[in-house]
């Protein structure tokens, strides 16, 4: 596919978010081989979609990855050690808070962190409007668990906007708080979002960095599924040594103006769908989800396409 053609002409060519061919022919389920097209709908809603079930073609990051067309101008944001895309068989560029040198240095003190795999950064983003260091437009956009540490949700998307070709579409990776270590804390709400749009957020929320900090569970997607969640410390008092940790930490984050590198959106597909619409509806932002793939079972994310809704 050429670069040219523009997402709004070929996204009804995008995999179906729910195709009862593949959800009833899955090998994973072949107790549903027998349902027609408004019974395996009605058992993917009712059933399938929190059991995980497989239902489209995209099924995993890298079925994700391969809906880019090949030949789009990209920009990948925040890379680090594994980018999605690499050069010279993609036409990818690099925008990232870290100069190369420096996620060269933070991925030396990361067990496991590959630092041969860090790309060289185009773009090192410091908090300024996306236009006032990235001098070029892409028809691609593609973020990877970026979009929950944004200070402000409604800012990041426009963003996003500002350096998307005008048919091009934003490919995002977002965390499902079920299945991640954000699995106790609350769903992010449109006023959440609002509010931090309002007060023209720039670092997070002291409810955000305390969280994380202190009550944040297990990240072991595998064990979600299976309903073990370990333990909720929000509801157990704070031990002598943890009260202390504490402390200093909420000290800290008042004193300081430094960024704190924690989840400040906490979404399940659904919501993420909701808030998304209604941030559309309301025009505060002018990207609309055209397609969402659901998480599937023993993985936690889920995928967004987002594109143009309004000229």
């Amino acid at each position: 596919m050429k670069e040219k053609t523009g997402f709004r002409e070929w996204k009804n060519r995008l995999p179906l978010e729910f195709d009862h061919a593949i959800y009833v022919n899955h090998p994973g389920n072949r107790d549903l081989v027998s349902f027609d097209e408004a019974r395996s709908r009605h058992h993917y809603k009712n059933c399938g979609m929190a059991e995980g079930r497989i239902c489209s073609d995209v099924k995993c990051r890298r079925d994700f990855v391969g809906l880019v067309p090949a030949g789009s101008a990209i920009l990948e944001i925040g890379p680090f050690f594994s980018p999605a895309f690499t050069r010279p068989e993609a036409n990818v560029f690099y925008l990232d808070v870290l100069s190369t040198e420096a996620m060269k240095k933070r991925a030396a003190t990361i067990n496991g962190a590959r630092i041969d795999s860090i790309p060289e950064i185009d773009f090192v983003w410091q908090g300024e409007r996306y236009t006032d260091c990235i001098n070029r437009k892409f028809s691609v956009i593609y973020s990877s668990h970026n979009i929950e540490h944004q200070p402000c949700l409604v800012t990041y998307m426009h963003n996003l906007e500002s350096v998307l070709e005008e048919d091009g579409a934003v490919f995002l990776a977002v965390p499902d708080k079920r299945y991640c270590f954000d699995h106790f804390f609350p769903e992010t709400s449109l006023v959440d979002v609002i509010q931090a749009w309002i007060e023209k957020r720039k670092r997070h929320a002291l409810k955000d960095v305390l969280e994380h900090r202190f009550f944040f569970a297990h990240n072991d997607p595998v064990r979600h599924w299976q309903g073990d969640h370990g333990v909720n410390r929000a509801i157990l008092p704070l031990q002598t040594e943890q009260a202390t940790s504490f402390l200093a930490e909420l000290e800290r984050v008042i004193s300081s103006d430094d960024y704190a590198d924690v989840h400040a959106w906490k979404f399940t597909p659904s919501t993420f769908h909701a808030v998304l619409e209604n941030l559309f509806n309301l025009k505060f932002v002018n990207l609309k989800v055209t397609r969402l793939y659901k998480t599937v079972q023993n993985s936690n994310e889920f995928y967004v396409v987002l594109v143009r809704g309004r000229a």
